[in-house]
């Protein structure tokens, strides 16, 4: 489970986007929640210590096409952070602290 500092002042358009990266590249979760299960998908997606590293972006939602949400960033991304993902039955190694996403204002 990936956790980060909540912002304060978000809207209800407002969103955290979790950046993860593979691979074949950076997949991007948006929400609202201060935790996120990375999808089950990646793991396959690993390099081959199935270390993944992550950031936030604090992002307002314009649109959403097709379930696929659009916006612009409102603060800065947060620090990166790294975690190993293990096989079914062990947990993810969290980060030592949570990360914290900025919102400019």
């Amino acid at each position: 489970m990936l956790q980060w500092t909540p912002v304060a002042g978000l809207g209800p358009d407002d969103y955290y986007v979790v950046h993860v990266t593979h691979r074949e590249g950076v997949d991007k979760q948006w929400t609202q929640e201060t935790t996120l299960q990375p999808q089950a998908y990646l793991y396959d997606l690993g390099k081959d210590d199935r270390r993944y590293e992550w950031w936030v972006v604090v992002m307002r939602q314009t649109s959403e096409h097709d379930g696929i949400k659009e916006g612009y960033e409102i603060g800065q991304a947060s620090e990166t952070r790294s975690f190993i993902w293990h096989r079914s039955g062990e947990e993810q190694v969290p980060p030592t602290r949570p990360i914290d996403p900025t919102r400019e204002s």
